[in-house]
This record gives C-alpha cells, sequence and structure tokens, in this order.
C-alpha cells in the first residue's frame, strides 16, 4: 500500500469507547469520519500509547504490555464525511463492521481494552505498517485524572512502574518521544487544542451529543464537550441505535460549480474534453468528469440522457482543471458535450461546449481534366473527391520563383503514372511546387504523397518541407532514383511529426537541380481549424464633425481581414439622445467595415467596438475599443444686422454691419445678397457702391459650423434718390381773388415727384414781396403727400404783393 492517501489530524473520532473484561467479544471502539477518507487510506488504531519503544521494536502484544494495534485499510469507493466506523475485538481478533467495511488486520492485544487507565490513538505510518515512523490523527484519553499531567491532561505521572509502562501515553508534541514537534492544532476555534479527547475514568463512553450538520471544526468541539458524552458501566452494544443514523457532517453542502468546458486535441476520431471545478459546495468531489453526444441527437447532455457517453473519474477532488479523452468518435461531426462534478450534496455542470471532429483520412486523387483551368488546383477538381473541412491548393512556380506556371492533370506520364503538374506542356522548370491550406486557420497532417520525376535525372535531390502560417516545421530530403521515376514517398515515417499540424507542404529541388514533377495520391488527416484573432487598427470617423447629418459613418479598421460584423457589436456613447447603429458593410473582404449611425438630438456621439461576438476572429485588442467622437448640431444659427444707411439717402454707396449667435458649433460664416441676387459668402461689415436710384434691399444669415443655415435672414430695405424733384406750378388756393384783404393765403405747391421735406417742413418755403411791397408774412403751415403740398401763409404787415418762394 506505498503511497496510500493521507489524513489530516481530526479527520477521524473516537465516539464510542466500549471495554468488557478482560479479552471480551464485545470490547470495541467506534469512529466517526469528519472528512472523507479516500479509498486505500491505511489507518492504525492503537491502545499502546505514543512511545518510542513501540515503534522501535515492531512489537504488538508484547508481554509486559498486552496492547495491540490493528490495521484498517478503507474499501473502494472509500468513506464519505458522516460515516460511523466499528471495530469489535474477541481478544484474538478484530473485524470491522457497518460503514466500517473494508481490510482489518490486528488486535487490542492479549488483555483487549481496560476499563481504566486506557488510550486511543489513531495514526498512519510512512510505510504503511506498524513500527513506521507515525503521523498523528486523533488521540482519546480516559486515565484517572490523578495520572494526568497537569499541562496538558495526557501524559501519565512519573508514578506509574515500569511494569505499568504501557500505561504511559505522551501526547505527541508535548516533550514525549518520539514525538510530533510540528503537530499544528485542527482548528483556530478558541480552547479546542489539538485532536484529543480528555474523559473521567469510566467504563463505557458513547457521544450523544447533537448530530446536527456542522462543519469539521465543530464537531470536534461538540465531541470535546464532556456533557456530550454518556457513560455507564452497562455495555454498549456494536448496533446500539444512537449510531444507527450519520450525522451531516461538513455543514449544509451543495453541489460544486463547474465552468469553462474546454475542447483541445481535436482530430477525426478523438478530443480532450475538460472542466474546472471553480468551487467545492463545502463537500469535495468524489466523482468528476465529462457527458458528451452528438449535437445531431442531444445538443444538451447529461448523465443518463439519451445517447450520452459518460467519462467519469472517482476520487476525491477540490477545486481545479481536469481533463478526460474522448475516443471512438465520429469524424466531421458535430458534438456538444459539459463538464460535471460530484459530491455529497449533487451533480452538477458547465454550460455546453461544441466542438467538430476533423475528416477521416482522405486520398486525395486526381484521374481526369474536369474542373482545372488556371494556376491553381483544388480538391474536389480533376475528378479527384472534396475532403470535408478543408480547401487544399496545388500550384507551382516557375524557374524565376515569381511566375505561376498553369495547372494541368497528365494521365501516362509514364505508363501507370498519371498526376497533376504546373507548367507539364511547356516543359517549364518548377522552382517549387506547393500543396497548401487555403487558410492558415486549418491545418492537417500529410502522411504520404506520388510524386512523378519526369524531366529529372537519376540522383536528383528533392527538398520535402512543411509550414505551418509560413514557418518551417522541418524538411526530409528524397533522392531521384532512376529515370524515369515515380515513387510514393512515406511522409508519416520518413519526416516524423513534421508533417502534422501544418498548413503548407513545399517541394524543391535540392542543390540547384531542374524539377519537373507531378503529384496524385495525397493522403491526409486530422484537419483541425483553430480560431483566427485580429486586432483593431482603427475605428475613426468616415464624416466631418461637426456634423448635422441624419446619418453619420465610422470606419472599423482590423489588422486582418474579420467577417460577421453587425450592429450587435457595437455600443454607442456621449450626450446625444434616439441615435441607433444600423448595418455594417465591407467593400474589402472584412479589413475595414463602415458603420452607419442615425444620428439623433445634438449632443456628442460616440461608437464602441464592445464584443467580438459572431465574429470570424477572436479580437485580441481590448475590449471596448471606443472610437472618435462626432458634434451633433442639428439647430440653425440667428442674425442679425447691426449697422445699415438711413432709410432715404443720396448715398449710391451703402455699409452694413451684422452679428450672429449660435449655442452649437458657433457661428462659422456669413452668407450675403442684394435685392434679386444670389447669396454668396461675406463678412462684416460688407459695402456696396454705384447704386441706382430706387429701392433696394440687404439680406444676410449666419452658417455654423455643423453647415446649418439661418433659415429667415436678417433683412433691411432703403431708398437711394438722386434726382432733385422740380416744381410744376405755385397756386393759390383761397382766397381765389389776386386782391384780398385776408390775413391767411394758402398756395398749393406742385412738384414733378413725390417729395420728402426736410424739417421742419414750413422752413422749405418763403413770402417774397414783389414790387416794392412792404408785406411781412409767416410761412405757418405745410400739409400734403407725395407731390402736392398745401402751404398757409400768415400776413403779419404791410401792403403790397408778395410770392410764395419754394426753398431747394
Amino acid at each position: 500500500m506505498q503511497g496510500a492517501p493521507t489524513l489530516t489530524p481530526g479527520d477521524l473520532v473516537v465516539v464510542r469507547f466500549n471495554s468488557g473484561v478482560s479479552g471480551a467479544a464485545n470490547d470495541s471502539v467506534s469512529l466517526l469520519s469528519l472528512a472523507a477518507i479516500p479509498a486505500g487510506s491505511v489507518v492504525m488504531i492503537t491502545d499502546h500509547g505514543w512511545r518510542t519503544s513501540f515503534f522501535t521494536t515492531n512489537t504488538v502484544g508484547a508481554a509486559g504490555r498486552g496492547d495491540g494495534t490493528l490495521i484498517w485499510t478503507a474499501p473502494a469507493g472509500g468513506v464519505a464525511a458522516g460515516v460511523y466506523l466499528h471495530f469489535v475485538g474477541d481478544g484474538t481478533s478484530v473485524t470491522a463492521s457497518s460503514g466500517s467495511a473494508g481490510t482489518v488486520t490486528g488486535d487490542f492485544g492479549t488483555t483487549g481494552l481496560q476499563s481504566t487507565s486506557e488510550s486511543i490513538i489513531i495514526y498512519q505510518t510512512a510505510n504503511n505498517a506498524v513500527g513506521g515512523t507515525p503521523t498523528f490523527i486523533y488521540g482519546f484519553n480516559q486515565f484517572p485524572e490523578a495520572n494526568r499531567d497537569a499541562g496538558n491532561g495526557w501524559t501519565l505521572a512519573s508514578s506509574i512502574t515500569v511494569d505499568n509502562e504501557f500505561f504511559k501515553s505522551t501526547l505527541p508534541g508535548s516533550g514525549g518521544s518520539p514525538g510530533i514537534t510540528a503537530l499544528t492544532a485542527v482548528t483556530a476555534d478558541a480552547g479546542l487544542g489539538t485532536a484529543y479527547g480528555r474523559l473521567a475514568n469510566q467504563f463505557n463512553y458513547i457521544y450523544v451529543g447533537p448530530t446536527t450538520a456542522a462543519s469539521k471544526n465543530t464537531w470536534l468541539q461538540r465531541v470535546h464537550t464532556t456533557a456530550n458524552w454518556q457513560s455507564s458501566s452497562t455495555v454498549f452494544a456494536v448496533t446500539d441505535g444512537s449510531l444507527d443514523e450519520p450525522p451531516n457532517v461538513g455543514g449544509s453542502a451543495v453541489a460544486p460549480t463547474v465552468a469553462t468546458p474546454t475542447s483541445t486535441a481535436v482530430t477525426g476520431n478523438s478530443a480532450s474534453l475538460g472542466g474546472s471545478i471553480t468551487a467545492t459546495g463545502g463537500a469535495d468531489a468524489t466523482a468528476r468528469g465529462v457527458v458528451y453526444a452528438l449535437t445531431s441527437q442531444n445538443a444538451n447532455p447529461e448523465i443518463g440522457g439519451a445517447n450520452v457517453t459518460v467519462l467519469t473519474e472517482s476520487g476525491t477532488f477540490s477545486t481545479g482543471a481536469f481533463t478526460r479523452n474522448a475516443t471512438s468518435l465520429a469524424a466531421s461531426s458535430g458534438y456538444s458535450y459539459k463538464a460535471y462534478a460530484t459530491n455529497s450534496a449533487g451533480t452538477s455542470y458547465s454550460s455546453v461546449g461544441t466542438f467538430t471532429t476533423t475528416a477521416a483520412s482522405a486520398t486525395i486523387i486526381f484521374n481526369a481534366t474536369t474542373g482545372i483551368s488556371g494556376t491553381v488546383v483544388t480538391d474536389g477538381q480533376g475528378g479527384s473527391n472534396d475532403v470535408p473541412n478543408i480547401a487544399l491548393q496545388f500550384s507551382a512556380k516557375a524557374a524565376d520563383g515569381t511566375t505561376d506556371l498553369p495547372m494541368t492533370y497528365q494521365p501516362n506520364i509514364y505508363a501507370g503514372a498519371n498526376g497533376v503538374a504546373g507548367g507539364y506542356n511547356s516543359s517549364s522548370i518548377q522552382s517549387v511546387f506547393k500543396i497548401k491550406s487555403s487558410s492558415t486557420a486549418t491545418n492537417f497532417t500529410m502522411s504520404s504523397i506520388f510524386i512523378v520525376d519526369y524531366g529529372g535525372v537519376d540522383g536528383d535531390l528533392l527538398r520535402i518541407e512543411a509550414f505551418d502560417d509560413g514557418v518551417s516545421a522541418g524538411f526530409i530530403t528524397y533522392q531521384v532514383s532512376g529515370a524515369p521515376w515515380y515513387d510514393t514517398v512515406d511522409l508519416a515515417t520518413l519526416g516524423g511529426t513534421k508533417f502534422v499540424d501544418i498548413d503548407e507542404v513545399r517541394i524543391t529541388g535540392s542543390g540547384g537541380v531542374n524539377m519537373y514533377i507531378a503529384v496524385n495520391n495525397v493522403t491526409i488527416s486530422g484537419i483541425t481549424t483553430s480560431a483566427s484573432t485580429a486586432t483593431v487598427s482603427s475605428l475613426t470617423r468616415a464624416n466631418p464633425t461637426p456634423s448635422n447629418l441624419n446619418t453619420v459613418n465610422w470606419t472599423l479598421t482590423f489588422g486582418s481581414a474579420v467577417t460577421g460584423v453587425t450592429a450587435s457589436n457595437f455600443t454607442l456613447g456621449g450626450t446625444s439622445t434616439g441615435a441607433s447603429v444600423g448595418t455594417p458593410t465591407t467593400a474589402n473582404a472584412g479589413l475595414s467595415w463602415t458603420v452607419p449611425v442615425t444620428t439623433g438630438t445634438d449632443g456628442t456621439l460616440l461608437l464602441r467596438l464592445d464584443n467580438d461576438t459572431s465574429l470570424s476572429s477572436d479580437i485580441t485588442t481590448t475590449l471596448p475599443f471606443v472610437g472618435e467622437t462626432y458634434t451633433i448640431d442639428k439647430t440653425a444659427p440667428d442674425t442679425s444686422i447691426t449697422a445699415n444707411p438711413a432709410l432715404l439717402t443720396t448715398s449710391t454707396g451703402a455699409s452694413f454691419s451684422f452679428t450672429g449667435s449660435d449655442a452649437g458649433s458657433g457661428v462659422a460664416s456669413y452668407q450675403v445678397k442684394l435685392d434679386l441676387g444670389s447669396f454668396a459668402t461675406g463678412t462684416s461689415p460688407t459695402s456696396y457702391t454705384s447704386l441706382v436710384d430706387g429701392s433696394h434691399t440687404f439680406q444676410v444669415r449666419a452658417v455654423d459650423a455643423a453647415g446649418n443655415v439661418d433659415a429667415s435672414p436678417a433683412s433691411y430695405t432703403w431708398t437711394v434718390d438722386t434726382t432733385p424733384p422740380q416744381v410744376l406750378s405755385v397756386t393759390r388756393l383761397s382766397p381765389s381773388a389776386q386782391a384780398v384783404s385776408s390775413a391767411t393765403v394758402t398756395f398749393r405747391v406742385t412738384y414733378s415727384e413725390a417729395v420728402t421735406l426736410n424739417a421742419p417742413a414750413t422752413s422749405r418755403y418763403a413770402v417774397v414781396p414783389v414790387s416794392g411791397s412792404s408785406i411781412t408774412g409767416t410761412v405757418t403751415g405745410v400739409s400734403g403727400t407725395g407731390n402736392i403740398r398745401d402751404v398757409t401763409v400768415s400776413i403779419t404787415g404791410g401792403t403790397g404783393e408778395f410770392r410764395l418762394r419754394v426753398v431747394d
């Protein structure tokens, strides 16, 4: 039993000590497992004590001592926490019963268990046999109080005679020999101390305290509480009812937590599947494993489900990752699987994982010209089979190393030798012949290839080299023997692992020899597709900012081509509300994407690449990746005129000053317009010259940085008049006679056009005496509009004639 599992202090405790008369058949000890005991654990139970001589002499039941040791080996499947283990002795042997089923040897010695002055010690040894270096698990002591050490309650007083040396039982770590100086208390709870019992001197003892759910430390405290024990001279039967029902040791356990289903090393018929126990649920798992099924038959596999295979592992398991190997899988098939773990509280599963097995071994055999054209041939063309899950390309370069050669199928190059070649009809020298996966993410294993050398000479060397992601994985050199020559090259044997899990094979001439070859019968297997990765290069604005557009665009650029981008990969941010992401599009096979966003209210608007769900590549750049920000401004500015000419002016020039206001992106420019002209860019002040007589209208509108234009331009209308009016007539209105005696005379003045009189209007007229007249008068009133004015003159003195003069 070398290498059997080891226990820790307190994993097993004594809950019954039953001593009859010397050698009685009802001597018994009952233990309680406070932790799961793994299968194969080897445990010693002795009533001899912890003395050097016992472990060095390897004696059991020797004369003068009468004590012994039994050895118990836990049964297959182990023993769960909370199980009672009963051991019954008859003076010559000990048997195990109830939960302690397993292998047991030895006895408690010729005198059996003593009714007074007895100890029980549970331990293990390095060699799993009596006499080995001991490791302490638990001690039970019912020696009389008078014979106990006052300090630790265990070591017997020195007054005990040598004849009774077997009574001397030194507590490990208390100074005795051999002792365990580094023995650690099984709990940090105050007052518990190390794992040993200390009861009064009685014939029989049995634990009768609580058996409700509790932790290991709580159980140790209960067992170490004397009030939880019953003692009596009456023999307790092994089947005593108080021990029939095991307690739920370890507290209220729940099923484990299992996460992260993993699938690796997937081939055509096998895969390594696993998961991780991230939390035990309060009790170690006793089983863990994987369940799987063909997805078409069961997409949610669990133990007992239809068509489900269970890969299980038994034992005692804490947290950590694990794997199980699934074999005999169907090639080119999709599988669903879960990792699981079971403890005393039940079984729990991880989320569902999926994987697809690769195609089984396939040999690509070309036998026709069907479908072959251009410089690249793929499996499925030329009469060959189309291998699932891969596109294998065949091509060749000319001697210059750059020119692609036309590929053709050539039957009977030599008798019975067929194949595809590059530049065969033009007898072109090939610098390299390539067999390559169309995607570096899809790898394969090549085990053999048929090569025809139709233009070389005997002794030519061919270099056959494997590559993965453009990096050489190794090569072999194969010598042409004979001309003409053709042969099947066994890459699996000659190349070892060089041609396993690769994406390209190149054949070149070694040593500068001219190469003229055709290939056929290419056998591949182990097709695997790994998740490609990509980085985010940028997420930039595709339109100017600020913007008043109803839709703006961002350009998302990756380090390598990525497909599967949808609106759900993005989130919006900023202060603008009501915006939404549209359908992304690509024009260059996924290297960059245009992401449209319908804008909302005024404010800032930014776009984030939030996740890589559904993308063809895993994004290695930390997400979310935040793009550039737009300022959205859909509110037009306002415009006002601050300086302008008079409403009526004789000036043929005019100057205007103006200003604008905008709460969003700010005024960026102005547009001005005169009369029936068009709006054009202008600045304040704006001046005009050589204006013609008549009415004119000036308009100005502000334009903000987002392109919004004031929809109600500021406007001003004025009149230019450079031609003076003519007086057509001045006639009397009243009185009508020429000679008057009235003190008031009214004249009507008629102009050639409508006039506006500068104030005061009376100053535009004057009373002029004529022919030596002494008349004096004053213009006291002017009325009328347009080209007619009625002028009232008041005579203030004198006699004679006068006229009314119109003053310019």
